[in-house]
């Protein structure tokens, strides 16, 4: 997927979504992500997204300040397990993810 267009990409996240391979929401994906299921995960004009997770859980929480920065997690945890990261300049989009499996 490396080489594929913006647009492209943004296909194949619909595509995902509607099969249930993907998500724009954190919360959903964070977890996805410490589990080694992100393939990509795309990047909008976000700014910071706090909360809380708990990796024995896998559960994410939003919380108002002062806990960690879950998209800055959610791209660790990416790139941990071996899934890659773009970044979709002026998309509104906070964060989304196509899975792998």
């Amino acid at each position: 997927m490396l080489n594929r267009s913006t647009e492209e990409l943004k296909e194949v996240l619909g595509t995902a979504i509607a099969r249930d391979m993907g998500s724009r929401d954190i919360l959903d994906i964070l977890p996805q992500a410490a589990a080694g299921r992100v393939a990509t995960l795309m990047l909008g004009n976000s700014g910071v997204i706090r909360g809380t997770f708990d990796r024995s859980a896998r559960s994410a929480q939003l919380v108002d300040e002062g806990q960690s920065d879950l998209v800055n997690l959610a791209v660790r945890e990416t790139l941990r397990t071996g899934g890659q990261v773009v970044r979709e300049h002026g998309d509104s989009t906070q964060v989304a993810a196509i899975y792998r499996f």
